[in-house]
């Protein structure tokens, strides 16, 4: 796969005080657990929202083109299903981005005044919810293959809890009729994984796969951004392009016992380049303890080299091991 280099108007250090627009990533950043943006994830969707809407423009413009000058359009490699579509498939297809667009625009007004104690925002999004989530278990049920495509890269959908018995039984139905996360390196791991609660380095590992696994799909948003961007449309964004652990990861082979070691040692590179200082963060202070006791961190602070590297070096030993062990 061609992977296009961006070229965003890059601020530099000395401007990122005075720049005052907000800063969105064009891939996922490794955000220690158990913390999200879901700010920046809500940005990101509107803008390959707005760049999808701009690509069937444009197709529109082409196919208008061919049709009055009764030739074929030029066919671009970044718009393979686009070039497949009519205009009526087209005009289908921004209606439904127009909706969306507008989903997460009432979303991005709602989530901030939820989150400064506005009830009736709060009230809003939970009926809204609902209702939503109420007409999608009726479409699981009668046709689950409407999602496949999706839900196979997903970890999670929307399901109803209710006071009715049984309720968790029908959405593991569900979840299977979806075939939920089929395609994703959540289905290689051990049940034991998830149970990140008392054991840091298992938290750190499972959160590692997790943003390795989600730029591993990254291509498909970065075909559809690119082009947007390089024909000079300009949100009013602080753009970061994907970094060289970034760029990698889109090639990493499916998670599995043969690939373990390649994914825990991108991890390593990419929780180095991403927390800095995390030997430092007060939940690793128990691991660091034991970590100091033992012979060998000793020896290798005796032979002079640097404490934080040291430090940094046995998180990242424990780290890589959990991921190798959590892998079924």
């Amino acid at each position: 796969m061609k992977h296009h280099r961006l070229k965003p108007r890059i601020v530099e250090e000395e401007d990122l005080e005075a720049d005052k627009r907000q800063e969105l990533h064009l891939y996922t950043r490794f955000i220690p657990p158990p913390g999200h943006d879901f700010g920046e994830t809500v940005s990101l969707m509107e803008l390959y929202a707005e760049a999808e809407a701009w690509r069937i423009r444009q197709r529109r413009t082409a196919l208008q083109v061919q049709n009055a000058e009764a030739v074929p359009a030029p066919r671009r490699a970044s718009q393979p299903e686009l070039e497949e579509m009519t205009p009526e498939e087209l005009e289908d297809r921004q209606s439904c981005l127009d909706a969306e667009v507008k989903m997460h625009e009432a979303f991005s007004k709602l989530l901030p005044r939820m989150m400064n104690g506005d009830k009736s925002a709060a009230e809003a999004l939970l009926t809204t919810a609902h209702h939503m989530t109420v007409m999608l278990q009726v479409m699981y049920h009668g046709n689950p293959g409407l999602f496949h495509d999706k839900t196979q890269f997903m970890q999670q959908v929307p399901v109803l809890a209710c006071l009715e018995p049984g309720w968790e039984a029908r959405a593991s139905t569900h979840m299977e009729h979806l075939k939920l996360g089929a395609a994703l390196a959540h289905s290689h791991l051990k049940p034991s994984a998830h149970k990140t609660e008392h054991n840091i380095c298992r938290a750190w590992a499972h959160r590692a796969i997790e943003t390795l696994e989600q730029n591993r799909y990254g291509p498909a948003w970065w075909q559809s951004i690119h082009p947007y961007l390089d024909a000079g449309n300009r949100p009013d964004l602080r753009l970061r392009v994907p970094p060289d652990w970034v760029v990698r990861a889109w090639q990493l082979p499916p998670l599995s016992k043969e690939t373990v070691k390649q994914w825990a040692a991108l991890s390593r590179e990419m929780i180095r380049e991403q927390v800095s200082g995390f030997h430092e963060r007060e939940e690793f202070k128990h691991e660091l303890s034991r970590i100091k006791a033992r012979t060998r961190h000793r020896e290798d602070v005796d032979a002079g080299k640097k404490l934080p590297g040291t430090l940094q070096n046995a998180l990242l030993d424990k780290i890589a091991d959990a991921i190798r062990s959590i892998v079924a």
